[in-house]
This record gives C-alpha cells, structure tokens and sequence, in this order.
C-alpha cells in the first residue's frame, strides 16, 4: 500500500480514543470554569461572556489543567488503571495545576480569576472530568466496545502475543 492508502482500522480507532478523552476533559474544564463565573456572579450568560480577559482566562486555566493531569499520569493507560490509583492521578494532577495558577496568579495579576472561582471551578472540573472518565470506562467494558481473552501458556510466543495484543489496545 502506498502511504496513507488503507491503514490499520486498529491505528486509527486507537488514535482517535486517545484523542478522545484529553478533547472532553477540555470542554468539560471550559465548561466548569464558565459555569463557576456564572454561579459565582449570579449574572446571565452575556455578562459572564462580557468578563474582563476570558479568553485568556480560559485558555490560562485549562492549559495549565490539562499539562498538569497529563505530567501526574493521567492519561497513561486509562482503561487499565485500577479505579483508586487513577482518583489518586487525578487529585495529583488538579493539586499541582491549583499551586501553578496561583503561581502564576501571583505573578500576572491581570489573569487572577478570583478565589471563588478558582475554587468552584477546580471542584466542578474534578467532578466533570471523573464523571467523562467513569463513563467512558463503563462504556468500554460493554460487549461492544471490547473483548476477554485468555492466553494459554508462559512462552516467548504467549509473551510476544500478550505484548502484541496490549499494545494494539483501542483504549
């Protein structure tokens, strides 16, 4: 096949899941950090839009989120992670993200959000960002979305199979 002609379905489906999840987890921590200024202010959704450097805001907090969650592990091996170990990742991730934007918070004061927000936003963005991941686990143990396998044998094949089979994992 020459280059980009048919493909492997099990790379691209592997390629898109992997994209999946860091895609939601972002609108889920724009949409906590919008929804944290419009309780907060208790304004409409235009006054929250007209606030002063949202985009920056925004853009500030999530990047700083997403880094983080991605250097505590958060997005390594998801669906193998065992539940604990991945809400350990996560407080890990958010606490970090919380001590740079205060950091940065400190040194750029025009990009200070607020306390109330900063807080309500990390608590809604936790919770949001568990809930995307505990439906996303639930929906890839369903028949559909996966299958048991058992490997008979401890040889280098039995190894190299398990290896092969890990590897190409859609999750």
């Amino acid at each position: 096949m020459a280059g980009g002609e048919g493909g492997d379905p099990v790379q691209g489906a592997m390629t898109l899941r992997r994209l999946l999840l860091p895609l939601l987890d972002g609108t889920a921590l724009v949409g906590s950090l919008l929804a944290a200024m419009y309780l907060r202010f208790d304004q409409t959704l235009e006054e929250v839009l007209a606030y002063d450097r949202l985009p920056e805001k925004v853009l500030l907090n999530v990047s700083v989120l997403m880094v983080c969650l991605y250097y505590s592990g958060a997005y390594e091996d998801w669906p193998l992670q065992r539940p604990i170990e991945a809400l350990f990742r996560f407080v890990r991730g958010f606490t970090a993200g919380l001590v740079v934007l205060l950091v940065v918070y400190y040194s750029i004061p025009p990009l200070t959000v607020g306390r109330g927000i900063l807080i309500l936003s990390l608590i809604f963005s936790l919770l949001s960002v568990l809930s995307i991941r505990g439906l996303y686990r639930w929906l890839g143990e369903e028949d559909g979305f996966g299958e048991r396998l058992l490997i008979l044998g401890t040889g280098t094949t039995a190894q190299n199979v398990a290896r092969e089979i890990l590897k190409r994992r859609p999750w």
